[in-house]
């Protein structure tokens, strides 16, 4: 069963670490992300992973730390802490016409 707050997915494998993998399976579809190698909202990312927007993230941890298991305290310290993955936020700019 997922994490409370989060909707039941239709077809997720179960497992001994269901409710953590479901936390990264929902960041895995965050409709926001900038492919390695590439540029998209006015950043490019040149790292070798994904960077997402920060809103993602930021349920992802919030995800891993309603979870509060050993497998969600592993992955949240190797993506937030190890790792240290960054993300973006959209800017918007003023113009003057």
């Amino acid at each position: 069963r997922p994490p409370p707050a989060l909707p039941a997915p239709r077809a997720f494998p179960a497992g001994e670490h269901r409710d953590t993998d479901w936390c990264c399976r929902d960041h895995d579809h965050c409709q926001h992300v900038i492919h390695p190698f590439t540029a998209r909202y006015g950043y490019r990312n040149l790292r070798w992973h994904t960077i997402s927007h920060c809103d993602c993230d930021r349920r992802l941890k919030e995800c891993l730390q309603r979870v509060n298991d050993t497998a969600s305290r592993v992955v949240g310290q190797a993506f937030f802490n190890v790792i240290q993955v960054p993300c973006f936020e959209f800017t918007y700019k003023e113009e003057c016409v």
